[in-house]
């Protein structure tokens, strides 16, 4: 495994402990049985944010990806602060 694989895969698995101890948190906080929700809330957010977070860390970046300009995805709207 080359070396930047490795510091990504120990970048990951930091966000992955982040993501569970904010899930825990959120779920203990917001439910009746705090365990149980607790426990619920890690399993989500690890699910759905760890698909995300796996996806920004491990796939290679694109051209069109490195410049926010030349995204279809992104609308950047211009105000104007004359007054």
């Amino acid at each position: 495994m080359r070396a930047a694989t490795k510091r990504r895969l120990r970048f990951f698995i930091g966000v992955l402990a982040l993501i569970a101890a904010g899930g825990a948190l959120l779920g203990s906080v917001l439910g009746r049985a705090s365990l149980v929700n607790a426990l619920v809330s890690t399993v989500d957010a690890l699910l759905i944010l760890g698909i995300i977070a796996a996806i920004e860390i491990f796939l290679p970046r694109t051209r069109v990806g490195s410049n926010p300009r030349t995204s279809p995805e992104v609308t950047v709207a211009r105000t104007s602060c004359d007054g």
